[in-house]
C-alpha cells in the first residue's frame, strides 16, 4: 500500500515537471487557481462600489431636500423681518375744512291760537280746528287733534260732535261721537284728543261733582282752503 502511494506521488511530481507553452504544470496550477479568485474579488468589489454609489445618491437626495426646506424657511423669516422694519408712513396732511355754505332757512308752518271759544291750530300736520263749548265749561288744558293723513291728502274737511263727562278732578271720561261730517273720517282723531283735555270741575255746595252730557263740536279745516 505504501509502495502504491509512493508511486502516485512520483508520477504527480513528474507530471508537474512537464512544460506546456513554456510553463510547467505547477505554474499553470497556481495561475488557474488565481484567475477564479481574482474574478470573485473583482465581482465583490464591483458590488461594493455599486452599493456605495446607491447609498451616496440616497443620502445626497435627502440632503438636497433638507437644504430646500431650510432655504424656504429662511426666506419666510427674512420676509417677516423685512415687514417689521418697514419705515413709518408719513403723516397725512389734514384736509382743510370745507367752506361754510349759506343754507337758506325753510319757513316753518305757523300755528295760531285765538280765543277760548274758537281756538285754531294751523299747520299742515294738524290743519286747523275749532271747538265750540258752553260759556261756563272752560277747558284748562287743550291738545290740538292730529289731522288725519288720508283727509289731508284728499283735501277733506269736516267736524265731529263729541259728548263726554267731566270728572270731579276735571278729566274727560266716557267720550262718544254724537254726530260727524263726513262720517268716520275724523271720529278717531277727535276721541283721542278730547280725553287729553282738562276742565275746570263743577262745584256744588263747595264740593267738586261730575258733570255729564257735556258736548263739544270740533271742526277740521285745511290751511290751504281758508
Amino acid at each position: 500500500m505504501l509502495e502504491l502511494i509512493n508511486k502516485i506521488k512520483f508520477y504527480i511530481n513528474k507530471a508537474q515537471d512537464i512544460e506546456i507553452a513554456g510553463y510547467s504544470l505547477k505554474e499553470l496550477d497556481s495561475r488557474v487557481t488565481a484567475i477564479p479568485l481574482a474574478a470573485i474579488v473583482t465581482v465583490f468589489l464591483f458590488l461594493v462600489m455599486q452599493a456605495l454609489v446607491t447609498s451616496n445618491e440616497y443620502d445626497i437626495g435627502d440632503e438636497g431636500v433638507n437644504i430646500n426646506i431650510s432655504f424656504l424657511r429662511q426666506l419666510q423669516d427674512t420676509e417677516t423681518q423685512t415687514a417689521k422694519k418697514k419705515p413709518n408712513r408719513p403723516e397725512q396732511e389734514q384736509e382743510p375744512d370745507p367752506p361754510d355754505m349759506d343754507i337758506p332757512e325753510t319757513p316753518r308752518p305757523e300755528m295760531s291760537a285765538e280765543s277760548v271759544t274758537t281756538p285754531e291750530f294751523g299747520g299742515p300736520a294738524f290743519g286747523s280746528f275749532a271747538a265750540s263749548t258752553d260759556a261756563d265749561v272752560l277747558p284748562i288744558v287743550k291738545v290740538p287733534p292730529q289731522y288725519p293723513r288720508r283727509a289731508t291728502q284728499r283735501g277733506i274737511e269736516g267736524w265731529v260732535l263729541v259728548e263726554f263727562t267731566i270728572t270731579p278732578s276735571g278729566a274727560v271720561t266716557n267720550p262718544v261721537v254724537v254726530d260727524a261730517e263726513p262720517p268716520g273720517i275724523f271720529n278717531r282723531s277727535a276721541l283721542r284728543t278730547i280725553v287729553k283735555w282738562k276742565y275746570k270741575p263743577r262745584i256744588l255746595d263747595g264740593k267738586a261733582v261730575p258733570r255729564p252730557g257735556v258736548q263739544h263740536l270740533i271742526t277740521y279745516e285745511l290751511e290751504d282752503a281758508r
